[in-house]
């Protein structure tokens, strides 16, 4: 019988694609990649495993050992992807499987028996599919990797702690510019600082100073809400160019 495991990797993809959200730390994330890189190989080591006793030829000797060799890769990537390789490194492994799994299908379409030859598609469809669910989750957690990470909240609090240590909105600013130049800052952060400000002046002056800096513009909306006139919410987009 053909053996199926596609509810076990949907599930485990499911869970990699929530653990990139929820998750904790970066092990966690690794740890749920493995487990779905594992799910797969063993789906893909059952196909080979069932190819390799088919009374087909093209199954028997072509299917077989190609299923294989994409069983033996995503094992490897399995173990890579513990050992901290770069998501870039692996996204591209992965890109290249997914043509080997692609490859796979084509086999299939040449069985003889037409029922084997349904079954045999399915299996390789759902492989393909598999991978490229975890080919689109690596090349997320590529890109995230790439982006600056913001002031983590102690270090911030040290921030805003010396701010408040400077008696006026001008010294305050020279605060703010000198963290801007190293620094990188969520929006909500920037709004915390603005709120250190007296006036709006200065809370733009805060603010577009930081603006190059913000990690998640798509909230910028949390910066023009600390601005009480529309005059000064005008300002700001001048000086940030918005």
């Amino acid at each position: 019988m053909i053996r199926t495991y596609v509810f076990s990797i949907v599930t485990v993809l499911c869970l990699l694609l929530v653990a990139r959200h929820a998750a904790a730390d970066a092990a966690s994330d690794r740890a749920t990649l493995a487990e779905a890189f594992t799910k797969l190989s063993s789906y893909a080591a059952g196909v080979a495993r069932d190819a390799a006793k088919s009374d087909d030829r093209v199954l028997r000797k072509k299917l077989a050992p190609a299923a294989t060799d994409i069983a033996d890769d995503l094992t490897r990537l399995a173990q890579r992807v513990r050992k901290d390789t770069a998501y870039s490194a692996l996204a591209k492994n992965v890109a290249e499987l997914g043509t080997d799994a692609a490859t796979l299908i084509e086999i299939a379409d040449d069985a003889e028996d037409k029922v084997e030859r349904k079954t045999f598609r399915a299996q390789a469809v759902a492989l393909e599919q598999g991978i490229a669910a975890v080919r689109k989750v690596l090349e997320t957690m590529r890109d995230a990797d790439s982006k600056p990470a913001p002031m983590r909240d102690g270090a911030f609090q040290q921030l805003v702690e010396a701010i408040k240590a400077a008696s006026f909105d001008d010294e305050k600013l020279a605060v703010v510019r000198h963290a801007a130049q190293s620094n990188w800052f969520r929006a909500a952060q920037i709004g915390a600082v603005m709120d250190l400000l007296s006036f709006d002046d200065g809370k733009v002056d805060a603010a577009a100073a930081m603006w190059p800096r913000m990690t998640d513009p798509e909230n910028s909306f949390v910066i023009f809400n600390k601005l009480t006139f529309d005059s000064s919410k005008e300002k700001l987009r001048k000086r940030v160019g918005k």
